[in-house]
């Protein structure tokens, strides 16, 4: 080879290599600001995501013909204990049951409600919301069932913290 050619291709691979690598580094900036947005955005939801807790005002159990017991009525009281402002709230442990309540955010409502109580006396009540960012979660409020005197208490025993069912993108 002459050292022209040679001259030639080493200028070539001098105006090349540059570009290859300029556009490696490109690449890897772009994935890199993809993943701190979605850090950001995530950081974001958690920020602003509601946490719904429940208290029982009162109780009651229903019981069949033979006495036993059908389900237990309650009254809840549900309170947004999260960042965020809870909207689309529904709630229920059986397929068709629902109850629908106006948003919350920071605030108490009331809410009547059907449990059914296992052997173990224990019950829990399923709460569906959405953020104001229209991700939806899901939380599970377990209730324990104490005798006392001639009836029974319903006793809030924990809240699971929410989960993410589908987010909003």
């Amino acid at each position: 080879m002459s050292s022209a050619t040679i001259d030639a291709i080493g200028i070539i691979i001098a105006a090349i290599v540059p570009i290859i690598v300029m556009r490696i580094t490109l690449c890897n900036e772009k994935k890199m600001h993809k993943e701190q947005i979605k850090q950001i955005e995530e950081k974001n939801r958690v920020d602003a995501m509601p946490i719904i807790d429940a208290e029982v005002l009162h109780n009651s159990i229903v019981k069949d013909d033979e006495g036993v017991t059908k389900y237990i009525q309650a009254d809840l009281s549900l309170s947004n204990k999260g960042n965020g402002t809870a909207i689309g709230i529904t709630g229920g442990n059986e397929a068709d049951y629902y109850d629908s309540v106006v948003p919350i955010g920071g605030s108490t409502s009331s809410w009547d409600v059907k449990m059914i109580n296992n052997e173990k006396n224990e019950c829990e009540y399923v709460i569906h919301f959405e953020d104001l960012y229209g991700n939806r979660y899901e939380e599970i409020i377990k209730f324990e069932l104490i005798e006392a005197g001639n009836g029974c208490q319903l006793k809030r025993r924990s809240v699971t913290l929410p989960r993410l069912i589908s987010q909003n993108d």
